[in-house]
């Protein structure tokens, strides 16, 4: 008889189980547990049993789930610095599938064939097998890879024959800066920032460093903050690599993704492109992990378990020894720091590719809240757009109006399951929340009062598109948000008829700042962001600068006429607003890290917020206060509790107890002591480590 020892999600200790043969380390097996059974992760199996009580048994093993002791270690780290349990990690790690699935076999084709004159549709195949667009049994057509076997001029294998990577020289293309930068790069035993103005080209800078990898056979996982990034991205690799690259986000299929996690895995895939969750892909040979907009919140995952894609890149670059190169126009703080005190190699790239740096210009706010364009900005629009150029309108605001007023009691109308006003999304009808997606028809009356006296307030990218719309229609107007590009194809769709140049404006979210080239941009408008900067958050200074460096890029990136971009605000003096106008990142940065140093935020200490929810408020503060008074330890500086900016979300009440010490060790032993606090089994409790916002 054998024990294994497993693990399973919610739980931190193991649990022992019988089995009547060995079980592998890393397997997936079905256990009873109380009631019903539950997915386990085996990690010790042994003729001993630990345990001294009644012993269950295994009901089922997924062998063909198994993770690497690689991917174990990894998971144990994560558990032991974001305090979660190994399970969670590990079942994150490897998407689950009741059955094995048979892969593609590799073709490969034969050096002495001989093909008929007439068998052009044969031929044609083949040329596509020599050049590398086809590699696999799937890609061909059933007739053709019959004949194609039946003539012996291919023959198949489960696994690609490894040969040697043909080099491209693509380096020899690059500017002197960017050869140096690659060289760099290339050459540094540390971990990398490579910082560099949009348009730079370091997007050409991590192909050579790919093919640098690749050349050494190594595989290479390349991370960019958004799903709508990664199709552009995944055809520009696979023109430049060919077929052996695959693509992993949250938008595919559970059979999808353990296709392509046993193709990483056995070695049939060098290149694995994605957002967050692709910093986990299994290649066996790791050598290169890029992490694009590297300071991008999107890389922190919020829900269970919580990690840090940038920060899990740089833990697994170490274990695995491969090299890290985290890529931005606007570094985070933390990262800056970092490269600038040793801990990182620092590489700059100042200058443009191909383009030249707009012009930025800072203009005041409208003089009513409805009006979305001054009139300034609206006539710049007009002229850049009667000169056949194209144009942004950035606003970080969906929907059509934020919220709406009664004239007569002035109540608003508000999401009954959450403490925020329901924002008018105008091609529905209805109001909706943006926190718990509850919605409901546009009122004829007031709900309280019954007056018909309802006023809509603010503006929304929806809004902003309609006015824009009844202007400029002959020239075409896009709207780019959560609502028109929910869905990868969505985004793909409305990306290209923009390049195309089909549309000549474009009006979106932040979405449309992130990593897309569009040649024809000479003008930006930026609108909306002085409520950002109003944000009771450390970083909102951060953001903001961030945001608005990244939507100015998308202007003046081909040689043509000078490019404009305009940004509305009334805080024309705050740092970020008048640091990206300057031009000056050095002394934005540089005031930042002296305000962060004397509040002692980070990147000068280490910080955790501990979370509480619950349906009772009362309940909710009394369990934070029980956790704060237990957490109490010197040298870790306690604020709060408090509520968070939204204090009540789905019926739940959100409190917080923010923990920052110049200690990490310190920090740790108050998380021990918070996570260990007994609470009531009515309270959810959850702990974010080195989280992106505290509010």
């Amino acid at each position: 008889m054998w024990y294994c020892s497993v693990a399973i999600s919610g739980f931190n200790e193991l649990y022992t189980y019988s089995s009547n043969t060995a079980i592998g380390e890393g397997v997936v097996v079905l256990v009873p547990f109380g009631r019903s059974s539950r997915r386990a992760v085996v990690l010790d199996c042994s003729q001993e049993a630990s345990y001294q009580g009644v012993i269950k048994s295994v009901k089922a093993v997924y062998s063909h789930l198994r993770l690497t002791s690689k991917q174990i270690r990894l998971a144990r780290w994560l558990a032991d610095y974001y305090f979660f349990d190994t399970a969670n990690y590990l079942q994150m790690m490897i998407p689950f599938h009741h059955e094995d699935i048979e892969l593609p076999r590799h073709i490969i084709l034969n050096s002495d064939y001989q093909l008929p004159g007439n068998a052009t549709r044969m031929a044609s195949y083949i040329e596509k097998i020599k050049s590398g667009t086809v590699s696999y049994t799937n890609q061909l057509p059933a007739e053709v890879l019959r004949r194609l076997l039946q003539r012996n001029i291919i023959t198949v294998s489960d696994r690609k024959t490894v040969s040697a990577f043909q080099p491209t020289q693509r380096f020899e293309k690059l500017t002197s800066l960017q050869h140096a930068a690659y060289e760099t790069c290339r050459d540094s035993n540390q971990q990398v920032l490579l910082q560099g103005v949009t348009g730079s080209g370091k997007t050409e800078i991590y192909l050579c460093l790919m093919e640098n990898i690749l050349q050494k056979g190594k595989g290479v996982i390349y991370l960019v903050p958004e799903i709508n990034l990664t199709t552009e991205l995944e055809k520009r690799l696979k023109c430049e690599f060919g077929q052996r690259v695959a693509l992993i986000h949250s938008q595919i299929t559970q059979r999808e993704k353990f296709r392509q996690y046993k193709a990483i895995e056995q070695g049939q895939i060098d290149i694995v492109v994605g957002a967050r969750s692709a910093v986990f892909a299994p290649l066996p040979n790791l050598g290169l992990i890029v992490v694009d907009e590297e300071q991008d919140s999107s890389y922190y995952q919020s829900e269970s378990p919580v990690y840090h894609a940038r920060d899990v890149a740089m833990v697994r670059g170490q274990l695995e020894n491969a090299k890290v190169v985290l890529g931005s126009a606007t570094p985070s703080l933390e990262s800056y720091y970092n490269s600038h005190t040793g801990k990182y190699k620092f590489v700059e790239l100042n200058q443009r590719y191909g383009g030249t740096l707009p012009t930025i210009h800072i203009i005041p706010n409208p003089e009513t809240i409805n009006e979305p364009l001054s009139p300034r900005l609206h006539n710049e629009l007009e002229r850049h757009l009667a000169q056949n150029h194209q144009a942004i309108i950035m606003l970080n605001r969906r929907g059509f109006s934020p919220y709406s007023v009664c004239t007569q009691c002035h109540n608003s109308q508000r999401c009954p399951h959450c403490d925020v006003a329901l924002t008018y999304h105008k091609s529905m009808g209805k109001l909706l929340c943006h926190y718990c997606q509850y919605s409901r028809s546009y009122p004829g009356s007031c709900l309280h009062c019954k007056s018909s006296e309802i006023h809509l307030q603010g503006y929304g990218t929806q809004k902003v598109e309609e006015q824009l719309f009844d202007l400029f229609r002959n020239y075409g107007v896009l709207r780019m948000d959560r609502d028109t590009a929910g869905r990868r194809s969505k985004a793909e769709q409305i990306i290209d008829e923009f390049t195309s140049g089909k549309q000549r404006l474009l009006v979106g979210t932040q979405m449309i700042a992130k990593g897309h080239n569009f040649p024809e941009v000479e003008l930006v408008g930026i609108i909306g962001i002085d409520y950002l900067l109003n944000m009771p958050d450390f970083r909102a200074s951060e953001r903001v600068y961030q945001l608005l460096m990244q939507v100015a890029g998308r202007a003046g990136r081909a040689k043509k006429n000078q490019a404009h971009v305009y940004i509305q605000t009334s805080y024309p003096e705050l740092s970020a607003i008048e640091c990206t106008a300057q031009g000056t990142q050095e002394k934005f940065y540089q005031q930042e890290l002296q305000m962060r140093q004397m509040l002692g935020y980070p990147p000068f200490s280490r910080m955790a917020v501990v979370a509480i929810s619950g349906s009772d408020r009362e309940s909710v503060v009394q369990a934070l206060d029980a956790i704060a008074d237990c957490s109490a330890v010197d040298g870790v500086e306690q604020m709060g509790p408090a509520p968070f900016l939204v204090e009540m979300t789905r019926k739940r009440y959100q409190w917080k107890l923010v923990l920052k010490s110049k200690s990490r060790s310190k920090l740790k032993e108050a998380l021990l002591l918070a996570n260990n606090c007994v609470l009531s089994s009515s309270i959810q409790r959850k702990i974010f480590v080195d989280p992106v916002g505290i509010l």
